[in-house]
């Protein structure tokens, strides 16, 4: 998000000197044509919004900024899901579900984590934490599980189960089943298994974390409930991660952020049009801002059933530019010339990034969809500044 931000203002920034510096010092003034038949088109677009009465526009526009709010307020529903930003083929997933499932690498993306001063100490939580995993299993709330103390017990349980096997050769009938075998009971093993006797790549779920180590304990097929993890929190140092809600949360606040952000934004514009353009001019075009804003949401809406951090992106940048508009139709000048200005304007906008709208990606296609409605929208609500007599004063004109 902050390279997207970065990219618009460096964009804008470099654009707007372009033009200041450039454009009126090379280009002589009557070296840029236009073609006369957009000329007359204009005109007559825009002698057909000269000639809507202000009141009935007034009232259309208010009316249906209220009936696109509401619906929009009934309906609107967010997913901050991560893993719909992004699809791939079901063709390609299936294959890659095969894959894995054959080479035995079919774990979710949820695991545990324990923490521990030592190996030793890993193993000892690993191993105190297999009865839980088990209930679960039981219960039909766990697939399976990989953990490092499945292959190497911890040191305690090893020397454990060496004195019981001992115990066992000098039971009366381990013994006379040896002496009639002629054998000797088995010496005691004294080497232990340890992480550190097996090669690196075999004990990669034991890593080191600052002064302490991390064991990675993965699942399949897990089907946890908010109890069930609570009862992990009553283990020493162990801890459930799941880097997709972890995701899926901080999306959720940053699109809590950008509503507000969009809303500051809005009140600075109006704020500005305030003093720049006069109450009659700013309402006016807080009017037009709010029901394109609101118009472009709610259609992506429906197309897409539901919004997600991209189509409040998109809509800053309508945001931007339906207020460039609005700025241009309450200015004075000749209302055909800024009509071929904005109608250009939108144009190569909606080129631009409505093209995004067919991208395979979800993300940039919501981007894309949102921003190609807004700017329509804007561009055709905008000439109707102009019929509602907000014309800046010559005072403001001044300032």
């Amino acid at each position: 998000m902050n390279q997207v931000a970065v990219f618009m203002c460096v964009g804008l920034s470099v654009a707007f000197l372009t033009v200041k510096m450039v454009f009126e010092h090379w280009l002589p003034p009557a070296s840029m044509t236009v073609n006369p038949y957009l000329l007359r088109f204009c005109a007559r677009l825009s002698q057909g919004y000269c000639r809507t009465s202000p009141k009935w526009v007034l009232t259309s526009l208010v009316i249906t900024l209220i009936l696109v709010s509401s619906g929009l307020l009934v309906q609107m529903q967010f997913s901050d899901d991560v893993r719909l930003f992004n699809q791939s083929p079901a063709e390609l997933l299936q294959q890659e579900q095969q894959v894995r499932h054959a080479g035995g690498q079919n774990w979710d993306s949820r695991f545990i984590v324990l923490l521990g001063d030592s190996t030793e100490q890993l193993l000892q939580h690993e191993h105190a934490l297999q009865p839980l995993l088990h209930t679960w299993q039981q219960q039909g709330k766990l697939g399976n599980w990989q953990a490092t103390v499945q292959r190497v017990p911890p040191l305690q349980l090893q020397l454990e189960v060496q004195q019981l096997l001992q115990q066992a050769y000098q039971s009366e009938s381990i013994q006379d089943y040896l002496q009639q075998l002629q054998l000797k009971p088995p010496a005691i093993i004294t080497n232990r298994l340890t992480p550190e006797s097996f090669p690196a790549d075999f004990m990669q779920q034991i890593q080191p974390l600052n002064s302490q180590f991390a064991s990675i304990i993965l699942l399949s097929k897990v089907a946890l409930t908010s109890s069930d993890l609570a009862l992990l929190t009553t283990y020493p140092q162990a801890y459930w991660l799941d880097p997709i809600a972890d995701t899926n949360a901080s999306v959720k606040k940053l699109r809590y952020q950008l509503s507000i952000w969009l809303a500051l934004a809005l009140a600075l514009a109006v704020v500005i049009l305030f003093w720049r353009r006069g109450s009659h001019a700013a309402s006016a075009i807080m009017l037009m801002l709010l029901l394109a804003i609101s118009s472009a949401l709610l259609l992506s809406l429906q197309l897409q059933q539901q919004l997600n951090i991209f189509n409040l992106i998109a809509a800053l940048l309508v945001l931007a530019l339906a207020l460039d508009y609005g700025i241009f139709f309450t200015a004075k000048l000749q209302h055909k010339d800024v009509v071929q200005a904005v109608l250009l304007s939108a144009t190569t906008s909606c080129l631009a990034f409505g093209l995004l709208a067919f991208s395979k990606t979800p993300a940039i296609a919501s981007f894309g969809l949102t921003v190609f409605l807004g700017v329509a929208l804007a561009c055709v609500l905008s000439p109707l500044l102009s019929v509602l007599a907000v014309k800046e004063s010559k005072i403001h004109a001044a300032l």
